[in-house]
């Protein structure tokens, strides 16, 4: 059975703001685990809050709305170039698996305004595999164990 995470996403995104400015990546897993793993069974794996990790297949993220912006990466792997012509994603044709917390700003305060997924599966196939940047925000995230 799925736990629906997004408040506690949400609570984890205000609170790593809280740190400061850059706060360290200990920090930021040791905030995670408080905040959010606590329901998760003891082998979930954390989500990193920068802009590396692989793939964790067990985060699961939905789009709030059927049809949602996003940053979709040019090339696969990732290489951190966002300007892929595909700027929305629909909802019910995209499967989506959490990377990692993302924010622009890595020197200063941290929102980790988004949320950088892999698209594991979609209707449009150019699509698989690539990542994106979408507005946390608006997206729902389970975990499934």
């Amino acid at each position: 059975m799925p736990i629906d995470l997004t408040d506690r996403v949400l609570q984890f995104r205000q609170a790593a703001h809280q740190l400061g400015a850059a706060p360290s990546p200990e920090d930021v897993a040791t905030l995670f685990r408080a905040v959010v793993m606590y329901p998760l069974p003891a082998d979930a794996a954390e989500v990193p809050g920068t802009t590396e990790g692989e793939v964790l297949d067990r985060y699961r993220v939905y789009p709030e709305s059927p049809r949602i912006s996003a940053l979709v990466s040019t090339d696969i792997p990732a290489t951190g170039t966002w300007d892929h012509p595909v700027t929305h994603l629909d909802a019910s044709a995209v499967d989506l698996r959490l990377i990692s917390f993302f924010d622009w700003e890595t020197a200063d305060l941290r929102y980790f305004q988004y949320l950088r997924v892999r698209i594991v599966h979609a209707n449009d196939p150019t699509l698989v595999g690539r990542d994106a940047l979408l507005e946390a925000a608006d997206c729902r995230v389970e975990y499934v164990d």
